[in-house]
């Protein structure tokens, strides 16, 4: 309840991604029915609520596959350049 308005959310983490069965039982065993439980929200949209703040490894899963691409894709041209630059092929 926030300023005697009452708001239901539905995210626990910050990411909205679903997990596994078992990481969600495990997930739902954390807050006990009727169990008295912190909520953090955004004081200016207070919709915008969840229970556990805070950034995971896993919210860097993306940032670290895309920088792998660029890593892999720079070193292919790296070695095309460079293979090319041997052969004397423009």
């Amino acid at each position: 309840m926030v300023n005697g308005t009452t708001y239901i959310g539905r995210r626990i983490y910050f990411r909205d991604a679903s997990e596994l069965p078992e990481q969600a039982q495990t997930t739902v065993r954390s807050f006990p029915l009727n169990s008295h439980v912190a909520v953090y929200y955004r004081p200016e949209n207070p919709d915008d609520s969840l229970l556990k703040p805070g950034l995971y490894w896993y919210s860097f899963a993306w940032l670290g596959l895309a920088l792998m691409a660029v890593a892999i894709g720079g070193t292919g041209l790296f070695l095309l350049k460079k293979r090319k630059a041997v052969l004397g092929v423009a």
